[in-house]
């Protein structure tokens, strides 16, 4: 697979010098394709663009909507019961008049006075782009059925951006417009209000004009502490960076529009706050001096960041654009699942081939990102397994095999036998970076198990391996005993746990996220295993210092791909 980069964190540049520059590291999972499902594939005639998502209080049923072509005419709609895993095409659900409304449908979903839900998908306009400005469909049974409801009547250059719960239980929607409605400048943010939970609103005012600046694409959402309300918005010369407004009244007044961090500096955002309080925003990348301008990419950091223009912890692609104008892509519906997983979906020019954009979702956690975030240590290797396995040692070629799985390149085990017998009780499949030692490190990869073995399903980490008689090795056995599960020396001897692990090890058919952490001088070791927050494993030894690092599997299968190696 293509691996992650990191662009090294640089010095903050401000908007009175010539260049912007990344003031905050960049991730890339962009091709980890195991988390991309492809809800709507492209195809050489037809474009499928500018979705965005709701979710039902389930935590589990997503609803997707977008349009047929760019900015075209709404019609299709998915449905996933399983937080977004699966989906399946629901448009013969759809009133036959949806069809004429146009320009990237958005759904919400908004409760009444009395407590009544329902679903709404509001559109820019019916029948022509001049035509009655916001049509919708409605349904008040969690999506079953539908019907059309009357244009709100607002011109505009496409309907309500976001959409935000007021504290009297009223809703607050947002978006822009240019002269009569039109797309041209200048653009202008407005807001209405409904208090009857989408059936009627009041007429709107202006809430964002800059000069010689196009503020659009508004999204609003609340502040932690439930006391503000904060808006990020596109600003459409590209000139500089994006803009943000705040309220402290409930919409009744907002700030002056101001410039936003480096790693806001986007189109189209929405976000959501995980269980920790950090917040996650998605959307185009139009930073000037960003590796990643264009694609699909999200900012990590704390509302904190935001208010006070902080640059944010760090920022990740999430889907790589191959469009011939690469930023046509990036209008996002983010949805957090009670399990912390986010799933970010938006349109993409998915492949380097003639079909045209797809609705891709891609689903992360931030235990996965957080585990990329570079080490104090320098980065001294780095390997995707693109261009083969030249760089290791591999102790018994014929157990193992690189190949392509979903379009990514692995490097995994391929039978539980191994030809190579080491001089004592210990890893029978072994992979060894070549020409690298270290004493102090942090590696970090994904592991695939591809056969349940039961009990013993593992792999393992090798670390600071002196010679085939002398060395450490970490061992994710599924159920802990004193041959599984625990972290192990061979000193020319068979191997002898230095822990007393009890807890088992959560493996699955999917990819799982590892990191070893090693200091020789206080002689810790801890290994986590997808929690990158509390260690699966912990031990202190002092017996071996630096020496070689290695993955691999006491006797089973697996497949290995984006290993990094921070050290000295």
């Amino acid at each position: 697979m293509r691996s992650f980069f990191i662009v090294s964190l640089l010095a903050a540049v401000s908007l009175s010098q010539a260049e912007e520059m990344p003031d905050l590291p960049i991730l890339d999972i962009s091709s980890q394709r195991d988390r991309h499902t492809i809800i709507a594939a492209g195809t050489e005639e037809v474009y499928q663009g500018h979705p965005t998502t709701t979710m039902l209080a389930d935590g589990k049923t997503i609803f997707c909507v977008w349009c047929i072509n760019h900015g075209g005419a709404a019609g299709p709609m998915a449905r996933s019961d399983d937080g977004g895993a699966t989906w399946s095409r629901i448009d013969e659900l759809m009133p036959p008049g949806y069809k004429t409304h146009l320009n990237c449908p958005s759904i919400y979903r908004m409760t009444d006075s009395s407590g009544k839900e329902r679903l709404w998908v509001f559109s820019a306009a019916k029948d022509t782009r001049k035509g009655p400005g916001m049509p919708s469909i409605m349904s008040e049974d969690e999506g079953k059925t539908w019907k059309e409801m009357p244009p709100l009547g607002f011109p505009c250059v496409m309907t309500f951006s976001s959409i935000v719960k007021l504290k009297d239980g009223s809703y607050l929607g947002l978006y822009h417009k240019g002269p009569g409605g039109a797309d041209k400048a200048p653009l202008e943010v407005l807001q209405t209000i409904t208090a009857d939970g989408g059936f009627t609103w009041s007429e709107p005012k202006v809430v964002a004009s800059v000069e010689g600046k196009n503020p659009c694409e508004p999204f609003v959402f609340r502040s932690p502490d439930g006391n503000e309300l904060c808006c990020l918005m596109r600003e459409n010369t590209h000139k500089e960076r994006s803009l943000m407004m705040f309220s402290q009244d409930e919409g009744k007044t907002w700030s002056t529009p101001v410039n936003t961090p480096w790693g806001l500096t986007g189109d189209r955002h929405a976000g959501v706050f995980t269980k920790d309080g950090r917040m996650v925003v998605a959307f185009r990348d139009q930073a000037k001096g960003s590796p990643t301008k264009g694609h699909f990419v999200a900012w990590v950091g704390t509302y904190d960041d935001i208010k006070n223009s902080k640059p944010g912890q760090y920022r990740v692609k999430l889907l790589n654009s191959y469009a011939k104008n690469v930023g046509d892509c990036g209008y996002p519906g983010m949805e957090l699942l009670p399990d912390g997983t986010i799933v970010a979906t938006t349109y993409v020019k998915y492949e380097p081939d003639a079909n045209k954009h797809s609705v891709v979702s891609v689903r992360f956690n931030l235990d996965a990102t957080d585990a990329l975030l570079p080490s104090s240590l320098p980065l001294i290797f780095s390997e995707d397994f693109e261009k083969g396995f030249d760089r290791w040692e591999v102790l018994d070629k014929e157990s193992w095999t690189h190949r392509v799985v979903d379009g990514n390149a692995v490097f995994g085990i391929n039978q539980r036998e191994s030809a190579y017998k080491p001089p004592f009780r210990s890893p029978f499949h072994i992979a060894l970076i070549k020409d690298v030692s270290v004493a102090d490190f942090v590696l970090t990869f994904r592991v695939r198990s591809t056969k349940d073995t039961g009990n013993h399903r593992d792999c393992c980490i090798i670390f600071n391996h002196q010679d085939a008689a002398n060395f450490y090795y970490a061992h994710l056995g599924a159920k802990p005993d004193p041959n599984s599960g625990q972290i192990m020396i061979v000193k020319n001897a068979p191997r002898t746990p230095i822990t007393q692990n009890t807890k088992n090890v959560p493996w699955t058919d999917d990819w799982h996220q590892v990191k070893v952490v090693r200091d020789t001088t206080k002689g810790s070791i801890e290994v986590y295993f997808d929690d990158m927050t509390t260690p699966q494993l912990s031990a202190n030894d002092k017996t071996f210092g630096k020496g070689r690092i290695g993955i691999g599997s006491f006797d089973d299968m697996d497949d290995f791909d984006d290993v990094r190696l921070y050290g000295k």
